[in-house]
């Protein structure tokens, strides 16, 4: 018979790990919340008069929102609540909330069936409508926002704005304050919102978890909604244009061609007129597609209400029967959710979204206000452009000159005094890998010159060993990956201001 082993001495030795046990115990005293309106003289307490309500808040492309039922059977409040009046939303644990938790201004106070409705947003809402003007070059982000806001908004404070030392050089005109706290946020991975006392909190995602609220399986949830990773937001090519450089597009794309095959191509174009070189564009489009090429884990969780809660933190969750294993999960926003009929209860959506058609129509809406012309209409992905702006590459009876004019002026390519033609070779340009096609840009004042066929291209792929003369608006190119271009210049009057080459692998 096989020797008996001593049930006893199984376990772990002391060169073993133990299994991790995750013990999420949420608070054991009950929320509690006030609910006040005031219009600047007059406070309101309309706790108790609250037959339903719910108010969203949330990070970046959230503006929360807010939306109550009040009894008004007594017609005591029947002319007391006007537009932009401020309902204030205090929640804590135990017997009295003293801590304010959201303030909301009222842009629909409605009438109807002895009931009062206040609806309307955050205080975020007082900077929709306000467009930024404002340009930087190496300054980092903390800055620029910092000096955004007090430019525009003199009521906004910025005391939590954690110091972000990556510098960028940006150029807006005209854009809508939002798009330019989305755009900022998005270059890093931060999170930003404006809360309840005007205060701007911009902050690395997530890196806030809430030291007290859980939501456990056995004690506060309430239900785990369709929770699942999602594909309808995933892209994994992400194109990037930036600022045109002498009416040149100026363009960087990433992509994930093991996802490609996997879940086909899925495409997202972005204009950014902020980024005016290849780094920048390159660097915008290689973060995008680091944030959108992967489905994102998507679902709501409903549980007993977590009064503490605050935009942009992290929630720890357990319900392993529906696939959530104990964690803290990031919070895109929040519902916080008060009834008659129920207890007060918290709706978490985890990570993001999900596309639907609201999302889908704003998207839509603000790609079709974008759309001006056709800058790429032979669908290249990269530009090479110089645009001598510095001093590179190979002088023939040709000079770097410079030109009077606004903004300091600008530098073109033209010939030498005493010579009516001369070239130009830039220097060797390294590509990762072979071009399937290319096509050339030049751009300046007099290009035609004389003879006729006037301002020439000439290209190389093998470092500048042979050269084509370019004349089409495409060309296949067999082999190589050193490119060189060379301008031919044949008019003292010629001036070129900046030649490209545009390309897809």
């Amino acid at each position: 018979m096989p020797a008996v082993r001593n049930v006893r001495s199984l376990g772990p030795s002391k060169n073993q790990k133990g299994i991790p046990i995750h013990v999420y115990v949420p608070p054991t005293f009950n929320p509690i919340h006030k609910i006040i309106v005031s219009d600047g003289s007059t406070d309101y307490d309309i706790t108790d008069l609250v037959i339903e309500g719910e108010y969203t808040d949330g990070i970046t492309s959230t503006i929360g929102n807010f939306q109550f039922t009040i009894d008004n059977s007594a017609e005591v409040y029947t002319n007391s609540f006007k537009l932009w009046n401020e309902l204030k939303v205090y929640l804590d644990y135990g017997t009295t909330a003293t801590t304010l938790r959201f303030t909301g201004k009222i842009e629909r106070p409605s009438r109807t069936d002895n009931k009062i409705v206040l609806s309307g947003r955050s205080l975020a809402a007082r900077t929709i409508g306000k467009n930024v003007t404002y340009n930087a070059v190496d300054k980092s982000r903390s800055e620029v926002l910092i000096e955004i806001i007090e430019k525009y908004f003199s009521y906004i404070t910025t005391t939590n704005v954690t110091e972000d030392t990556e510098l960028i050089t940006i150029d807006y005109f005209d854009v809508p304050f939002w798009e330019v706290v989305e755009d900022i946020c998005g270059r890093g991975s931060y999170d930003a919102y404006i809360d309840h006392s005007s205060d701007f909190h911009y902050f690395k995602g997530e890196s806030i978890t809430n030291p007290s609220e859980v939501v456990v399986h056995t004690h506060n949830l309430l239900e785990t909604g369709d929770f699942s990773p999602d594909l309808q937001q995933v892209s994994n090519r992400v194109k990037v244009y930036g600022k045109e450089n002498n009416g040149i597009p100026l363009i960087s794309t990433a992509d994930d061609t093991d996802l490609q095959a996997l879940y086909d191509v899925k495409e997202m174009k972005i204009d950014d007129g902020s980024l005016v070189n290849s780094e920048q564009t390159q660097a915008r489009a290689d973060f995008e597609l680091a944030q959108l090429k992967d489905p994102p884990t998507v679902g709501e969780v409903k549980s007993l209400m977590l009064p503490t809660i605050q935009p942009g933190e992290m929630i720890r969750i357990s319900d392993p029967q529906n696939g959530l294993e104990p964690k803290p999960y990031q919070i895109q926003k929040y519902v916080q959710s008060f009834s008659n009929d129920d207890p007060p209860m918290t709706t978490l959506t985890v990570q993001k979204e999900r596309a639907d058609i609201p999302n889908i129509l704003k998207s839509r809406l603000k790609f079709e206000t974008e759309i001006t012309s056709n800058p790429n209409p032979n669908e290249m992905d990269y530009t090479k452009v110089y645009d001598f702006s510095t001093s590179v590459g190979t002088f023939v009876t040709t000079e770097r000159a410079h030109i009077d004019g606004t903004d300091g002026g600008y530098y073109v390519l033209k010939t030498t005094s005493g010579n009516s033609t001369g070239s130009w070779t830039s220097p060797t340009y390294e590509l990762s890998e072979d071009i399937a096609e290319v096509e050339f840009r030049v751009e300046g004042d007099k290009l035609a010159g004389t003879p006729p066929e006037g301002t020439k291209i000439e290209y190389s792929f093998d470092g500048g060993s042979t050269f084509q003369t370019w004349s089409s608006s495409t060309v296949t190119v067999p082999s190589g990956r050193d490119l060189v271009i060379k301008v031919n210049l044949s008019s003292a009057e010629t001036e070129v201001k900046a030649v490209a080459a545009l390309y897809k692998f």
